[in-house]
């Protein structure tokens, strides 16, 4: 499927821009629902192709400019994407699932955080229980839905739980007057190539022909408790290797013992490689926060030849 973006030009015409050239087949055919948010700069995009998933388009304007747009796409398991709708900061699905159909929504709300602290707990089908009673040293709470994944119970602060689960129904050891309930999620995001550009004389971006040898990637993240960064080979991907960030670093206070933390900063990823020999994903499969702000490369490059 192919999106076109309205507009109105300096000379007040109507014009149309292909805001799926650059992925011409990324989205599959027979989209059927489009819902907009004006307000969050955000457009989902629903398909009968794919009835699991919903093809998101963020875009960021400055000064009347487009200035950056990014196509991303979120996968439900075992589930279904009957409708979406946008409500001020809220979208709103109607998600048909093993054990019946549900009404979710999502937070888009500017500086959404958990109470008392400055972060979000990455959750999906979260659920909140506060003054829980106890019952001989055991606490146990009642889903409102059937969990087709494992699911993550934290404490108030932050800090998981061990439990056991029958149905429904969920049982831990101990008394606890708060929980959070809900299921992990994986976020990748595949880097683009890394190219050298220079200025062309019509003011736009050339990539340079030549050999870029690529030596390390420094991140920079902020309020940011979990990350991993695996650069994998083209030609073997049983080299790859794996990075992994965790939030605490010594000497901080992130690094305090008995509570959890995110942390702001940078982070050096070796590489080694050949630009084009190479491809680098950044995950998020934990229910720690991540947030990525700019990245910078250092390399060796060789030109071919004028």
């Amino acid at each position: 499927s192919r999106v076109m973006e309205i507009y109105i030009t300096s000379s007040y015409t109507i014009d149309a821009r292909d805001i799926t050239e650059h992925v011409p087949s990324f989205i599959p055919k027979s989209i059927y629902k489009i819902a907009v948010s004006s307000a969050n700069s955000l457009a989902c995009f629903l398909t009968s192709q794919a009835q699991n998933t919903i093809y998101v388009y963020n875009y960021y304007y400055s000064s009347e400019q487009k200035a950056q747009s990014a196509w991303s796409q979120w996968e439900f398991k075992n589930a279904k994407i009957l409708n979406v709708d946008f409500k001020e900061n809220y979208l709103y699905l109607t998600v048909q699932y093993s054990d019946g159909i549900y009404l979710e929504r999502m937070n888009f709300s500017p500086n959404n955080h958990e109470n008392d602290m400055d972060y979000l707990f990455y959750l999906d089908r979260k659920v909140y229980y506060d003054n829980l009673a106890s019952e001989n040293g055991l606490t146990r709470i009642t889903l409102p839905y059937k969990p087709d994944n494992k699911i993550t119970v934290l404490q108030k602060n932050g800090f998981p739980l061990e439990y056991e689960i029958q149905d429904k129904v969920i049982t831990l050891n101990g008394e606890y007057s708060s929980l959070i309930v809900g299921n992990t999620f994986k976020s990748l995001w595949q880097m683009s190539r890394i190219y050298l550009r220079q200025q062309a004389p019509n003011g736009g971006l050339r990539v340079r022909e030549g050999i870029l040898m690529l030596r390390d990637i420094n991140f920079s993240y902020t309020n940011t408790g979990y990350f991993r960064i695996e650069v994998i080979p083209v030609y073997d991907t049983n080299l790859s290797s794996s990075f992994e960030f965790t939030g605490k670093i010594l000497g901080m206070k992130s690094s305090t013992l008995g509570q959890l933390n995110v942390s702001s900063g940078t982070f050096l990823l070796p590489v080694i490689a050949r630009n084009e020999e190479i491809d680098i994903n950044v995950i998020n499969d934990g229910y720690m926060p991540s947030c990525f702000l700019s990245l910078e490369w250092l390399g060796d490059f060789v030109m071919r030849g004028r």
